[in-house]
């Protein structure tokens, strides 16, 4: 008889462990989750000043060989993601060339 109320105590304590731990769980999936949508948008911000220095730098080095890049003719081409759902931004600030922007072209009827 002692063992049946041993087994029932542990059979509970267990149970609610494994509860405490399933939310736990939960908690960790979701916030795994935001963690990840954050650091998307830090990686876009990221790489999109990384564009921007590199043309920079392609400006000053031009500069040094004498060259200039033509703006009315460079264009920033953008290709909408296969899954629209993973669209982070829609807008996006304007690169630079020297004092120039550089113009946006975006693709939409692509069969790729």
């Amino acid at each position: 008889m002692e063992l049946g109320k041993v087994a029932s105590c542990l059979h509970t304590y267990l149970q609610d462990i494994l509860e405490k731990c399933l939310a736990l769980l939960l908690i960790l999936a979701l916030a795994a989750q935001l963690v990840v949508c954050l650091l998307m948008s830090l990686l876009m911000q990221m790489t999109w000043k990384a564009l921007q220095l590199l043309l920079d730098i392609l400006n000053v080095q031009a500069a040094v060989i004498d060259m200039h890049c033509n703006t009315e003719k460079t264009v920033c081409m953008i290709f909408p993601p296969v899954n629209q759902r993973r669209i982070i931004c829609d807008s996006f600030p304007f690169l630079k060339i020297g004092v120039n922007d550089v113009k946006y072209h975006m693709y939409r009827d692509l069969n790729i």
